[in-house]
């Protein structure tokens, strides 16, 4: 395995801890190739908010945030699959980032704070 599948898998397998302890579900589709994102992320409404009030699907582009720009963006694949799609889909580097999608920057602030506290 080249070594940038290796951080990418490690920054992906944080994202993906971070939304399953929130309550997400979380599918890798990282395998399926063609332009299609790296996972898919589902939750229930939150309690008490009127900015999401129904269940929330949105499909996630991990990318490594080490990487120079060039080798972040979207490859030809990624761009066309994302003009064709309709739902909610968004290009991601930090377990910041994608709780933040979920659930807003309030809760992405606590978590990378809980997740610094326990790597500390």
């Amino acid at each position: 395995m080249r070594r940038a599948a290796k951080i990418d898998d490690k920054i992906q397998t944080a994202i993906v801890k971070a939304l399953r302890d929130l309550g997400c579900s979380v599918v890798s589709t990282a395998a399926v190739g063609n332009g299609f994102p790296d996972l898919i992320v589902g939750r229930e409404p939150v309690a008490g908010s009127a900015k999401w009030v129904r269940p929330r699907t949105v499909l996630l582009e991990v990318k490594n945030p080490d990487m120079p720009p060039s080798k972040k963006r979207l490859n030809d694949k990624q761009v066309a699959f994302l003009a064709s799609w309709k739902g909610e889909c968004y290009r991601v580097e930090t377990v910041f980032e994608a709780v933040s999608i979920m659930f807003g920057p309030e809760t992405a602030a606590r978590v990378c704070d809980e997740i610094g506290r326990e790597n500390g």
